[in-house]
C-alpha cells in the first residue's frame, strides 16, 4: 500500500518539475530578450554620441558662414578680399562653431543620454532579477529531480515488498 503513496507523490513531483522547467524556459526567453535590449540601448547611446561628434564640423562650418556674413555686413564686400580680416572671421567662426558643438553635446549628455542611461539601468536590473530567479529555479529543479528519483525507487521497492513471496523449500 505504501507504494501507492510513493507513486502518487512521484506523479505530483513530476508535475511540479514540469511546471518549474516550463517557468525556467519562459525566464530564459525573457532574460535573452532583456539582454538583447540592454545591448541595443548601449549601441544606441554610442551611435548618438558618434553622430554628435560627426556633426562638430557642421557646427564649425555654420559658425564660419555666420562670421563671414557678419564680416560682409559690417565691413562690406571688400573686407572679404582682406586676407587678415577673412582669416580672423574664419577663425572666430570655427571657435563659435566648436562652442556650439560642445553646447549641443552637453545638451545631449544631460537629456537624451540621461534618459537612455536610466532605461539601460532599468533593463539591467530586470536582466539581473531574471538571472536570480533562473538560478533559484535551477536549484529547485535539481532538488525535485532528486526527490523524484528517491520516491520512484521507494515506490519500486514498495511494489517488490507487496508481492507475495512463496517459500519453496
Amino acid at each position: 500500500m505504501t507504494f501507492l503513496l510513493f507513486a502518487a507523490r512521484t506523479i505530483q513531483i513530476k508535475r511540479e518539475l514540469n511546471a518549474k522547467q516550463y517557468e525556467q524556459t519562459l525566464i530564459a526567453d525573457k532574460f535573452n530578450e532583456a539582454t538583447k535590449k540592454v545591448q541595443e540601448q548601449q549601441q544606441a547611446i554610442t551611435d548618438m554620441k558618434n553622430n554628435f561628434q560627426n556633426y562638430s564640423s557642421v557646427f564649425q562650418q555654420l559658425g564660419q558662414s555666420q562670421a563671414l556674413m557678419a564680416l560682409k555686413r559690417d565691413q562690406g564686400e571688400e573686407a572679404l578680399n582682406n586676407y587678415q580680416a577673412y582669416g580672423m572671421a574664419l577663425n572666430m567662426g570655427t571657435q563659435a562653431g566648436t562652442a556650439l558643438g560642445r553646447a549641443a553635446q552637453t545638451i545631449f549628455d544631460n537629456t537624451i543620454a540621461a534618459q537612455q542611461k536610466a532605461e539601460l539601468s532599468r533593463l539591467q536590473a530586470q536582466a539581473s532579477s531574471l538571472e536570480t530567479r533562473k538560478t533559484g529555479l535551477d536549484t529547485e529543479i535539481e532538488l525535485l529531480k532528486e526527490e523524484y528519483n528517491s520516491y520512484k525507487s521507494q515506490a519500486k521497492e514498495g511494489v517488490q515488498d507487496a508481492v507475495p513471496h512463496f517459500g519453496l523449500a
